[in-house]
């Protein structure tokens, strides 16, 4: 289970990047949420992304990306910080 930061520059871009692949992946390091649970986990997750990233896409980034690639982790952590960049927005506590 993460332990959700307030911000989105109080995470690393790894940090980051675990919370998309759980979400994505929908699966959870803690092997004892399942079911119920499991899913209200990753509901908390999934609103917490939309609320930090303040991207006007919210949950669309994972679940309706333009592309597959872009439904990528790895991407959408791209798009998210290339969007923010844009508008001048903090990025992560490690971003160059």
């Amino acid at each position: 289970m993460h332990d959700l930061k307030y911000k989105i520059y109080f995470y690393t871009e790894g940090e980051f990047l675990e919370m998309l692949e759980e979400i994505v992946n929908a699966t959870s390091k803690d092997k004892s949420l399942k079911g119920k649970k499991l899913e209200k986990y990753l509901d908390t997750l999934v609103d917490h992304f939309i609320k930090i990233t303040e991207h006007p896409k919210k949950g669309d980034l994972i679940f309706y990306p333009n592309s597959q690639e872009d439904g990528e982790p790895e991407n959408i952590l791209k798009i998210v910080k290339e969007w923010r960049r844009s508008q001048g927005l903090p990025l992560f506590k490690d971003s160059k």
